[in-house]
């Protein structure tokens, strides 16, 4: 099944929204315009973020996935405004981030790890991040860059880390660096890889 809450101005107050399981998919637009809302509390059986899904939510403080069961968010998925979001949690099952996740927002991010699934990129996905810091990749081979408007030059190709001026560290997973390093563009950020070694 799939969750729009149409045009959501009326709720304009709401600080918390629990979205009910068997939500499968958010469409776009699915929660727009509700300024207030500082939380959003995600079922666990949701499969897909789609494009510009979670709007306009100027009040937004994080973003918890982490518990579902996401594999796909769609470009601009959490779109305008998000100047108060300090943390976004992945699930382990998401596979692709398309476009600018956080875009036109410059949220307070400053950590983001992905999942080991994580296959598949936008050259834009990270555009609009500039106060993240650190960047954690577990996936031990960098995943796929694609572009989603080849004929548009702005959608890619080109250094996908452009936008993350603050970027002080990329962790990788223990003998990994020499993949990312040797991989176009992800080469852009060779001297900041480090390898996490898992502790046991």
């Amino acid at each position: 099944s799939a969750f729009l809450l149409n045009r959501s101005s009326d709720l304009n107050g709401l600080k918390k929204l629990i979205l009910s399981e068997n939500i499968k998919v958010l469409r776009s637009y699915s929660v727009d315009l509700t300024f207030d809302l500082e939380e959003i509390v995600f079922p666990s059986t949701l499969e897909v973020i789609g494009s510009q899904a979670c709007t306009h939510l100027h009040s937004l403080k994080g973003v918890d996935l982490s518990h579902t069961k996401v594999k796909y968010i769609g470009d601009g998925a959490f779109n305008a405004n998000l100047s108060q979001i300090s943390y976004i949690k992945f699930p382990q099952t998401l596979r692709r981030l398309d476009f600018g996740i956080c875009i036109q927002s410059n949220p307070p991010l400053k950590k983001l790890e992905l999942p080991a699934q994580l296959d598949t990129l936008s050259y834009g996905t990270f555009n609009g991040l500039y106060q993240l810091e650190e960047i954690s990749f577990t996936k031990p081979t960098p995943a796929l860059l694609y572009t989603t408007n080849p004929v548009n030059p702005s959608y890619g190709p080109y250094n996908p880390f452009r936008d993350l001026t603050n970027l002080q560290v990329a962790y990788v997973p223990a003998d990994a660096t020499k993949a990312y390093q040797a991989e176009q563009y992800w080469d852009n950020i060779s001297g900041k890889y480090r390898e996490k070694v898992p502790v046991r």
